[in-house]
């Protein structure tokens, strides 16, 4: 794609043409951001520089310089501004950590996220038809065998093994979704 191609697009503002632009310039890019900052940041990377190039497509002069030199100029800027951030984060979670003489989230988050898949058990146990709570309430709770259960309820094992099964259907599908749950835990840790 010629640089003169780019300039008259940029000059036009003309969104179609900077799709074309950003397909034929994107393999080079994602890999030059890969070798900058690493495949966990890379994607993100690409993406800043291709907002920036379209947010400062009026700066580009094709007689300064290449087009391609233009972006890979955005590129390494955008990757030091990155680093930057990353050190300035890193840095005040550690003072924070440190100075404070608080947990980091990760540490905090499992025994708050057990705490709410309990919760959300035992309610959701509490909702179940009385015989099929009970039955849970006895493999679970008192970890009783199956057997057990059908000897001391006097009925028989596939039934037990029945209830058990829909009990246990039900309640998971009460549970809210890991996800969700992980979301409902960054609103009270961090939140």
């Amino acid at each position: 794609m010629s640089d003169t191609f780019v300039a008259s697009a940029f000059e036009r503002s003309d969104a179609s043409a900077y799709g074309q632009i950003c397909t034929d310039i994107s393999p080079r890019l994602a890999r030059h951001c890969l070798k900058l900052v690493g495949a966990d940041s890379a994607e993100d990377l690409a993406q800043d520089v291709l907002l920036r190039v379209w947010e400062r497509r009026a700066s580009f002069d094709s007689s300064r310089g290449s087009f391609a030199s233009w972006v890979f100029t955005i590129t390494r800027n955008a990757a030091t501004d990155h680093y930057r951030a990353d050190a300035r984060f890193t840095e005040s979670w550690r003072d924070l950590c440190m100075h404070e003489k608080t947990r980091p989230a990760h540490v905090i988050e499992a025994p708050v996220l057990a705490r709410l898949y309990a919760e959300e058990v035992r309610r959701s146990v509490a909702r179940l038809p009385e015989a099929q709570r009970r039955v849970i309430w006895d493999a679970f709770w008192t970890e009783k065998s199956h057997r057990q259960i059908a000897a001391s309820s006097n009925l028989p094992l596939g039934t037990i093994k029945g209830r058990i099964r829909l009990a246990l259907t039900r309640v998971l599908g009460d549970l809210t979704a890991p996800n969700e749950l992980h979301a409902l835990v960054d609103d009270q840790v961090l939140g």
